[in-house]
């Protein structure tokens, strides 16, 4: 969960006014309704994904920044 620095809070609470519901992982546990059963495992493939896609997002922006950057060293009255 991330929070905007000039908000001080995340952008579910600022919309919706109370905390993100937690995304719990379905697995495999049994369930008597096949539909639903499908569209967790659906659901979890989904969030999976997400994942790897913000993950790998975020290397891309780390590695473009890091482009930028270099060590300075410095004495004193630089």
């Amino acid at each position: 969960m991330s929070y905007h620095s000039s908000t001080k809070t995340t952008p579910f609470m600022a919309v919706y006014g109370r905390d993100l519901p937690p995304m719990l992982r379905y697995d495999d546990v049994p369930t008597p309704n096949a539909n639903l059963d499908e569209l967790l495992k659906d659901r979890d493939g989904i969030l999976n994904e997400l994942k790897e896609n913000l993950k790998s997002a975020q290397n891309r922006m780390s590695k473009s920044a890091n482009k930028h950057r270099r060590d300075v060293v410095l004495e004193i009255d630089d």
